[in-house]
């Protein structure tokens, strides 16, 4: 079964032309929690957002800065000069991260001499997230075949025919948003989930809600 809800005050960007949803779902630094600006570290926690004051980068004023591991791919520019850099990529030639459809969206700044972040284009259009709900009949899941039989029956996931249906490939795909990704801020519900905890052992669960601890929220009724 599939439900949704608006996330509370968290907001996914999208590319401004394609709109193509390009971040996980994001809420506002607190202002108690300033940006790093120190080399080599990230200069916003992963899950938040900061709007720059150029403080962070001469020419990045009123952009929003992330942290790199929320974007929901990485695809870079596909001029190599703007992919210039020494141990990663500095950012100096102009936008260098660009959208599935190939519509530049942010630059990249993951080089040693700099904090590290996502700069997203200036006014990058972002709207509310809305997580959509999966719930799982747990008593259908006696075998970790099952559950991954079950999971996408129900999510019914992009990419499906290219799962892996094991959970070093569901690590994959929500961390990285390949195939198998269930969507940004989605809710994995597993109803009777001590009968599923019986059969599909220990190991599996703990592993399960480890690899969906920041990234999918995990509710085990």
């Amino acid at each position: 079964m599939t439900e949704s809800k608006t996330s509370a005050g968290r907001l996914v960007f999208e590319c401004p032309v394609c709109q193509q949803v390009v971040t996980r779902p994001l809420e506002r630094l607190p202002g108690e929690s300033p940006v790093c600006y120190e080399d080599g570290r990230d200069a916003v926690p992963a899950g938040y957002f900061a709007i720059s004051d150029d403080d962070y980068w001469t020419g990045s004023a009123g952009c929003p800065l992330i942290n790199l591991a929320d974007l929901l791919a990485r695809h870079h520019h596909p001029d190599a000069r703007r992919n210039s850099g020494c141990c990663g990529r500095d950012g100096c030639d102009g936008p260098n991260l660009v959208c599935e459809n190939g519509h530049e969206v942010g630059t990249e700044k993951s080089d040693c001499w700099m904090a590290h972040a996502a700069v997203l284009l200036v006014n990058m259009p972002s709207r509310q997230a809305t997580a959509a709900i999966y719930t799982l009949d747990g008593r259908r899941l006696i075998s970790p075949d099952a559950f991954w039989r079950e999971y996408l029956a129900v999510v019914k996931p992009e990419g499906a025919e290219y799962f892996g249906c094991s959970l070093a490939a569901f690590r994959d795909a929500v961390t990285g948003g390949g195939p198998g990704w269930p969507g940004a801020g989605a809710v994995l519900r597993i109803e009777s989930s001590s009968q599923a905890a019986d059969s599909l052992g220990a190991e599996f669960m703990q592993r399960l809600q480890e690899i969906c601890a920041g990234q999918v929220v995990l509710e085990l009724l």
